[in-house]
């Protein structure tokens, strides 16, 4: 999660490591919401990678994040695997690549190596997708606004601008 847990508006992103669509909207779009909303305490962020098993190496790249979230750099890798999706996506084995990535990302690769051998994250990824299997979550990127409003695809900055400004102007229950 990414801003403050008191912010009035609550993005839900559902992103898989190998879309291209996600790595575009985290490129062009992105940047902007966490200047202007994140880091502003009006949104807070909530990223879910899913694998939706149409990218090669999804499920390893979303194992890597978590890995790295645990030393609390899961946006750092998320940004990373996704700018960086060409050098792991059509990889034969991508491992080396990821610990290259996360290295860069400054993720201890000692213990970010033990926690890809360990498997344990392998569940919490299994988790993401069952969450956005029963969420209809069908395409990625995919976002949920205040747990109700579900937008699709790489919405374009000026327009993602305009709905969570909206959405802060909203009337709160």
């Amino acid at each position: 999660m990414l801003g403050s847990a008191s912010a009035p508006v609550e993005v839900i992103e559902f992103l898989d490591f190998g879309c291209i669509q996600c790595a575009r909207f985290t490129e062009l779009t992105f940047g902007m919401v966490n200047q202007e909303f994140i880091r502003t305490g009006q949104v807070r962020w909530r990223s879910v990678p899913f694998v939706g098993g149409g990218f090669r190496h999804s499920a390893f790249a979303a194992e890597a994040a978590e890995c790295a979230a645990e030393q609390d750099k899961y946006f750092v890798m998320h940004d990373s695997l996704l700018s960086r999706q060409r050098e792991w996506g059509g990889l034969g084995r991508p491992g080396p690549a990821l610990v290259a990535i996360a290295q860069s990302a400054g993720v201890d690769t000692a213990k970010f190596s033990a926690c890809v051998r360990s498997e344990r994250t392998r569940d919490r990824v299994r988790e993401h997708k069952a969450a956005a299997l029963a969420l209809r979550v069908y395409g990625t990127p995919t976002f949920f606004l205040q747990r109700e409003t579900r937008l699709l695809g790489a919405i374009p900055t000026s327009q993602f601008r305009d709905i969570l400004k909206a959405a802060l102007a909203a009337p709160k229950p």
